[in-house]
């Protein structure tokens, strides 16, 4: 309408002014009066509410619908097409999963998705848009290192989804969004100490970089509690050593050609993948070291999914970390199992979940400090999980409490105390009866009474006096390689296997 216009007293006072507020009212209601300010056709009228299943076809169909000005943006840097790709349409799975729920609680978010196998991945991050701050990834260290060094990540806070950050990064360049080398040693140490009173351990781990990292990492955080440490090494896939090197780290002796271990080890440590777990204990076993509770790393439970124990009576006493409980209820778990309608979720897809609904409390903005960064990180921890909750120091750094599971027939499950304590005061006393019957002694009159009718569930039958094993065989190549395996300074090392993701 043209504001210059100005009625005339005369027309004023000829029209009067009810009869033009009902010409104008009529002139709305048909809809014929008013003139068209916009060029774009007229818009359908709105369709039926669509079903269910067809709601949920449309939101996860390949075009998103258009976020308004109010938006949060973020973005997702993953290796989307080589071979860590299944890992990395999970964690988007995840991070598509709550971003879907957040939108139906009125909280709309922008999410950008970076593939850093492509060469011009950190174009891409350059072209995001200033207010695009919060950056989950990457998952692979050569790619976090190409952006630190590039100009492309300037105004950019990175949650990578990696164990570690390089020297002096984490809280100052970076942050960390997944769990460390030192999360799983001190779930371990927490859990033996508390638990079991343990003070004496041993390290028996691959001479490699992953390796001699775990094992000095176990070294300094068992001395800080006041525990003794005693390691030995092996040559990775020369399984035929083996034996020879654990004789060295129990302190074998024989007995009447009965092997005995002379050192008083009451755990033992094994930074390995669970393909080389079986030829370990056998190697243990070899050389009469069976009483000792084994300790394993998160490989174990990324391998034991695609390859349950073959032997779990080896494992009676054995235990591992892990940042996913697939039968945890809290709240978050619970809220995705329900979006899941009936698929499994695993660790992959629940860290995607998580972190978008950790990225969307942060709200962070262009012109954070990395003080900013920390302080929202630390008030975003309180987010409903559905894996192993994470938490921020004062200086920015992560630690995840991660949950201890027992390998068993078909799989793992949380660890039982109490189960655990009776199944290793078991193992001492089987321990105790074979070294009287090597010295000529009787063993004592509970070994040769039948087992209890009410025995412990990680206590399997076993013969009273177990004969040494055979030498073990060398393991077949190829077998599932690590997958969280990263030696200070991050890098990509070649291993060759089943999870591509080397951390």
């Amino acid at each position: 309408m043209n504001q210059n216009y100005r009625p005339s007293p005369t027309r004023i006072l000829a029209k009067p002014i009810l009869f033009r507020l009902a010409v104008l009212s009529a002139c709305v209601l048909l809809a014929a009066c008013l003139p068209s300010f916009s060029s774009k056709p007229t818009p359908k009228p709105p369709s039926r509410t669509a079903p269910k299943s067809t709601q949920q076809a449309q939101a996860s169909s390949a075009s998103p619908p258009v976020p308004s000005e109010s938006a949060l943006c973020l973005s997702l840097a993953l290796p989307l097409q080589g071979a860590a790709r299944g890992i990395a349409e999970k964690i988007a799975q995840g991070a598509s999963i709550a971003k879907r729920e957040m939108e139906r609680q009125g909280t709309i978010l922008n999410v950008r998705m970076l593939d850093t196998d492509q060469n011009d991945w950190l174009n891409q991050l350059a072209a995001l848009p200033p207010e695009c701050v919060l950056v989950g990834g990457p998952m692979h260290a050569t790619a976090y290192s190409a952006a630190k060094k590039s100009p492309a990540a300037r105004g950019r806070a990175f949650f990578t989804f990696l164990p570690q950050l390089e020297s002096g990064d984490e809280g100052f360049a970076a942050w960390r969004f997944f769990p460390s080398h030192q999360d799983q040693v001190d779930a371990l140490l927490s859990f033996m100490q508390i638990e079991m009173a343990f003070t004496s351990y041993g390290v028996f781990y691959p001479d490699d970089a992953y390796g001699r990292r775990m094992a000095e990492i176990f070294r300094q955080r068992a001395a800080l509690r006041g525990a003794v440490v005693q390691t030995a090494s092996y040559t990775p896939g020369a399984a035929a050593g083996w034996p020879e090197a654990a004789a060295k780290l129990v302190g074998r002796r024989e007995i009447n050609k009965t092997p005995i271990p002379t050192a008083n080890l009451q755990a033992i440590f094994l930074p390995d993948s669970w393909s080389a777990a079986d030829q370990l204990v056998t190697s243990l076993r070899y050389n009469g070291e069976d009483k000792a509770v084994l300790l394993g790393s998160s490989l174990w439970g990324e391998g034991i999914q695609s390859r349950p124990p073959a032997l779990p009576q080896h494992y009676q006493i054995s235990v591992f970390p892990g940042a996913w409980n697939p039968g945890l209820s809290s709240p978050g778990a619970r809220s995705l199992q329900t979006a899941m309608q009936g698929a499994v979720p695993d660790f992959w897809i629940g860290l995607g979940y998580d972190f978008l609904h950790f990225a969307a409390h942060m709200k962070l903005t262009s012109g954070w400090t990395p003080q900013l960064v920390t302080q929202r990180a630390a008030e975003a921890r309180h987010i409903a999980w559905s894996m192993a909750p994470l938490a921020w120091d004062a200086q920015g750094k992560a630690a995840q409490t991660l949950f201890i599971f027992s390998p068993v027939a078909g799989g793992f499950a949380p660890v039982q105390p109490d189960q655990l304590k009776a199944a290793w005061q078991e193992a001492q006393t089987r321990f105790a009866d074979r070294v009287r019957i090597a010295q000529g002694e009787s063993p004592a009159p509970a070994l040769l009474a039948p087992a209890p009718a009410a025995a412990s569930p990680l206590s399997l039958p076993r013969p009273a006096v177990v004969p040494p094993p055979s030498a073990p065989a060398t393991p077949a190549p190829g077998a599932d390689a690590p997958a969280i395996r990263q030696a200070a300074p991050p890098q990509d090392t070649a291993k060759p296997a089943a999870s591509p993701v080397k951390r």
